[in-house]
C-alpha cells in the first residue's frame, strides 16, 4: 500500500474542506501537521502548474517563486507531496520555533497526523 499517495489524496480533499469552512464560518483555518520530529503549522495550497515557477504579484516589480511547480500535477510523485505555505516549524512538545518559511514542499509519507486550528491573524 502506498501511504504517501493515500495521504497526498487526503490533503487534496482537505483543501476543499478548508474552503467550505471559510465560506460557512467566515474564518480561516490552518493545518497542524505532526511528524516524528516536530509539528508544522501551515496553509495547504494546491501545487502550481508544472514549469510555472515564476509568478507575478500585484506589484509588477516583484515576482514570486513557487517551488511546487517542479513536479507535474499528473506525476505520481506530485500526488505524494504537500504544498505548504506560511510555514512555522516547532520542535515536538515545545512552542520553540525552529524555522519559518514562505513555502515548503513536504513528503506526505512523513506526516503521522494532523489537526485544524483557527488561523492567527
Amino acid at each position: 500500500m502506498n501511504t504517501g499517495l493515500i495521504k497526498g489524496t487526503l490533503f487534496t480533499r482537505l483543501r476543499g474542506s478548508l474552503k467550505k469552512l471559510k465560506m460557512e464560518y467566515n474564518t480561516e483555518f490552518q493545518v497542524v501537521l505532526y511528524t516524528s520530529i516536530g509539528k508544522i503549522v501551515c496553509d495547504i495550497e494546491p501545487p502550481a502548474q508544472a514549469g510555472s515557477l515564476i509568478g507575478v504579484t500585484d506589484d509588477p516589480t516583484m515576482v514570486t517563486v513557487d517551488i511546487s511547480a517542479v513536479f507535474d500535477k499528473e506525476d505520481v510523485i506530485a500526488a505524494q507531496l504537500i504544498n505548504a505555505k506560511s510555514v512555522i516549524v516547532y520542535k515536538n512538545n515545545s512552542d520553540e520555533e525552529l524555522m519559518r518559511a514562505d513555502q515548503m514542499v513536504l513528503f506526505a509519507d512523513q506526516i503521522i497526523g494532523f489537526t485544524l486550528i483557527r488561523k492567527q491573524m
